[in-house]
């Protein structure tokens, strides 16, 4: 145990986490940091297939109270789909609406209403409305596509092992 000195100095805490947490420690420093300096904050969460984007994302929610943006919800409705659009590398989301309805309320400090994508209709979910708070979370696939990348305040890529 501390000596009353060092208690009173440096008052020591301890936490017993669970260690498959401990990996993601420096990206919860990056965002404590972002968020001593910037708000609104936008963070963008992308990786490859199954790394834990969702996962993560639902975690920093839980960790720093966000709201999270699931880029799934904006994919590409059929009226939009051409072979052209398909093509190119992030064609598959309809990166134009995701702009429009949820990055640029977020950078205005307004609240977000949006409508879902329903993979299994073709069609849009009724809306929904977001409160824009200090920190949002954007994850997915293709949330880091370079004509969406500029908008965030960090950029976090998740990987795993084969």
């Amino acid at each position: 145990h501390h000596s009353d000195g060092y208690r009173r100095r440096y008052a020591p805490h301890y936490r017993v986490i669970r260690s498959c947490y401990v990996p993601f420690f420096p990206a919860f420093r990056a965002v404590q940091r972002l968020l001593e300096e910037k708000r609104p904050a936008i963070a963008a969460v992308d990786g490859r297939c199954a790394s834990g984007k969702s996962f993560f994302a639902e975690l920093l929610s839980e960790i720093f109270s966000c709201e999270v943006y699931h880029m799934d919800d904006f994919f590409l409705p059929p009226r939009l789909r051409t072979r052209e659009r398909l093509s190119a590398p992030g064609g598959n989301v309809d990166s134009e609406r995701f702009r429009k309805e949820v990055l640029e309320p977020i950078r205005q400090g307004k609240d977000v209403e949006y409508r879902a994508f329903d993979c299994f209709s073709g069609g849009m979910k009724p809306a929904v409305l977001r409160r824009t708070g200090p920190f949002s979370v954007v994850e997915g696939s293709y949330s880091m596509h370079p004509a969406l990348a500029p908008a965030y305040d960090l950029r976090i890529f998740l990987t795993c092992s084969p």
